[in-house]
Order: C-alpha cells, then structure tokens, then sequence
C-alpha cells in the first residue's frame, strides 16, 4: 500500500514538473546563431523584391521544435517563405533555473536581390 501511493505521489509530482515547464516562457532576442538546424529559405522566384524578414518563433520546452512562427516584418512574398524555414529550424530545449522552459524568440532572414539568403 505504501508503495502505491509513494508510486502515484512520484508520477504526480513528475507530470506537475511537466506542466510546469510548459507554462514558463523566457523571451530572449534574435536566435539566429542558437540554432542547431536553421535552413535558408527558398527565395520566390516571380519576387525580385529584397529586404530583411523578421519572424517570432515559439520553440518548445521538451523537444526544441518550433511550434509558432509568424512574420512581422519585411515583403509579403518573402514572408511566407521565411516563416516555412523558420518552422523547420530546431533548436536545444532550454533550461532555466533546472527546469525546461518555453521560449520566445525572432529568426531574422536577409534576402538579397541576386537570390541569396543571409541569416
């Protein structure tokens, strides 16, 4: 009986530490260069437009993906392209204080008139 409930109060207070993690975020700046994966994004080849694209990401606490993105900034035609790339990026789950955290960012893409793209 006592390992019963010493067995259920350890699976509470483990998915506790879950839901936890879960609901803290930390807004950090530009996140470019934390990145473990960051592909270019493909550049329209109807636009011969340029400009910087700035894209706000949410990357979650367990498995670093990123699971929002959203453009803010730049040319239409280059937005829907960077927020593509910016969905395929992963990232290393963060930690704070021991514990994952959820956390906020901007991906920043520079297009450049020739076709190429500079994070």
């Amino acid at each position: 009986m006592v390992r019963k409930v010493f067995l259920f109060l350890t699976v509470l207070f483990s998915c506790s530490i879950l839901v936890n993690a879960q609901k803290r975020t930390l807004n950090v700046g530009i996140v470019n260069k934390k990145a473990i994966y960051l592909p270019k994004p493909v550049f329209p080849k109807s636009c011969r437009c340029k400009g910087i694209v700035r894209v706000k990401i949410l990357i979650d606490a367990l498995s670093g993906k990123v699971v929002e993105a959203q453009a803010f900034s730049g040319h239409p035609l280059l937005r829907v392209s960077a927020v593509e790339a910016a969905r395929q990026a992963r990232f290393s789950p963060s930690i704070y204080s021991g514990q994952r955290i959820i956390v906020k960012g901007t991906l920043v893409y520079n297009f450049n008139p020739n076709g190429s793209v500079k994070f």
